[in-house]
C-alpha cells in the first residue's frame, strides 16, 4: 500500500509538473515578442531623438505591451507599430513631438510587419529607405507629413500585399518628395488607396499608363 501511494504521489507530481510546463510554454507563446524583434524595436528607439518620451514604455520582455506595439498572434505572429506624431493641437506643439533622425535599417529584424505608421514625424529630409521594399508581409504604410526627401524607391513595389499607401507631404516643407516614374505602381497588385499629394511629378512620363494598368 504504501508502495502504491508513493506511485500515485508521483504521479500527480509528473501531471503538475507537465501542466506547469504547458503554461509557461502558452504563455511565451502568448506575448508574440521574439528576443530578435525587442532588441530590433531597442535599437530602432536608439536611433531615434524623442523629446517628448513618447517611448518611454519601451521597457521589459514583452514589447506587444509598449506604447505604439501591437502583436497579431491570430494572424502568425504578426507586428502592428504605429508611431505616429498624434500631438496635432497645433503646428508647435506637433514639431516639439515628433520623433527624429532618420529610418533606422534595425527595423528589417522585426519580421512580419504589417502595418507601419510613422507619419506627422520629422526625419529631416531624409530619402525613404531601400529597406522597406523589403517587408513583404507589409499591407499598410504611412509616411505622410514625416519631412522625408528624395526620390521615392522603387523597391517599394515588391510590397505586392499593401494595400494602404500615404506619402502625402507638407507643400510648404523644405523637403520633397519626388518620383521619377511609376513603374513599381503596376507590382502593388493589393493597392487600395493612394496618396503621394504634394510629391514631385514633374519627371513622370508614364503615369497615366502605369495608373491605369
Amino acid at each position: 500500500m504504501k508502495k502504491s501511494g508513493s506511485h500515485l504521489l508521483k504521479m500527480k507530481f509528473v501531471q503538475l509538473f507537465l501542466c506547469f510546463l504547458c503554461f509557461c510554454i502558452a504563455n511565451d507563446l502568448s506575448t508574440g515578442c521574439s528576443d530578435i524583434e525587442r532588441k530590433a524595436l531597442l535599437n530602432f528607439k536608439e536611433s531615434l531623438t524623442d523629446p517628448f518620451g513618447r517611448l518611454s514604455s519601451w521597457v521589459g520582455e514583452d514589447c506587444c505591451q509598449w506604447h505604439g506595439v501591437s502583436c497579431n498572434t491570430d494572424r502568425g505572429q504578426e507586428m502592428k507599430l504605429d508611431l505616429r506624431n498624434s500631438f496635432r493641437t497645433n503646428k508647435a506643439a506637433e514639431k516639439k513631438s515628433a520623433l527624429r533622425a532618420k529610418i533606422d535599417s534595425s527595423l528589417l529584424n522585426v519580421k512580419n510587419l504589417s502595418y507601419l505608421d510613422l507619419s506627422m514625424n520629422n526625419f529631416g529630409g531624409s530619402p525613404i529607405p531601400n529597406f522597406i521594399g523589403s517587408f513583404r508581409t507589409l499591407r499598410y504604410l504611412n509616411l505622410s507629413f514625416a519631412q522625408l526627401g528624395g526620390t521615392i524607391p522603387p523597391h517599394l513595389g515588391n510590397l505586392s500585399n499593401m494595400g494602404y499607401l500615404d506619402l502625402h507631404s507638407y507643400l510648404d516643407s523644405g523637403y520633397k518628395l519626388n518620383a521619377n516614374d511609376f513603374q513599381w505602381l503596376r507590382d502593388l497588385s493589393s493597392l487600395e488607396y493612394l496618396d503621394m499629394g504634394g510629391t514631385d511629378l514633374s519627371a513622370v512620363t508614364d503615369w497615366l499608363q502605369q495608373v491605369n494598368c
